[in-house]
């Protein structure tokens, strides 16, 4: 490259930092990010409590015979997460990585700071998809990896599917789509 397109692109640079340009992608999420959140956020995430007054009882999604006592109380909603994608563990494994706001950053290592041993439940759209025990400080990135079994691809993709969509505020699906989910969508894995 010349020094005269070297030094166009560093003054191009430093316009851009000081006047606050950004990419088309980095104008997209902003605006993305500054939707409202509906009421009630389709993406939840609540404590899973011993059985009180302001619960709500979902099956266990880790024992389907068994009940659990959610706190009604949201503490973090799709307002709090940046993205969604996927990754494998190191032995390959697929898992979805979440990706928190600033915001959803610092809320999210309080949360998990207080309540360290205790059960989150992630609720989408009315279901709880996994309740795991919060095992000290998590920070900006959050690995879902499917439990104890995994996640198969086709898991993985149903839950990137769903979170991407109450990511971007889209509506929750009919329950006539729902129904035609495919089974680990319905399982809610």
């Amino acid at each position: 490259m010349h020094r005269a397109t070297l030094a166009v692109a560093a003054t191009f640079l430093a316009i851009c930092c000081m006047t606050g340009c950004e990419t088309k992608e980095e104008a997209a999420r902003r605006a993305l990010l500054a939707q409202p959140v509906v009421d009630p956020p389709r993406l939840q995430m609540r404590l899973v409590v011993n059985a009180a007054d302001d619960v709500d009882p979902f099956p266990d999604p880790y024992s389907p015979a068994d009940t659990m006592h959610v706190d009604r109380a949201i503490l973090m909603h799709e307002g709090h997460v940046e993205y969604a994608r996927p990754t494998t563990t190191d032995a390959g494994q697929p898992v979805v990585l979440v990706h928190f706001t600033d915001e959803g950053t610092a809320l999210l290592d309080k949360i998990t700071r207080q309540h360290d041993g205790q059960r989150i439940a992630l609720i989408l759209d009315g279901k709880v998809l996994l309740a795991p025990t919060i095992r000290g400080a998590i920070g900006a990135d959050a690995i879902i990896d499917g439990g104890e079994k995994g996640f198969t691809p086709a898991e993985q993709r149903d839950l990137l599917r769903a979170l991407h969509d109450a990511i971007l505020r889209l509506p929750a699906p009919s329950p006539t789509t729902a129904a035609t989910q495919p089974e680990s969508a319905a399982r809610g894995n």
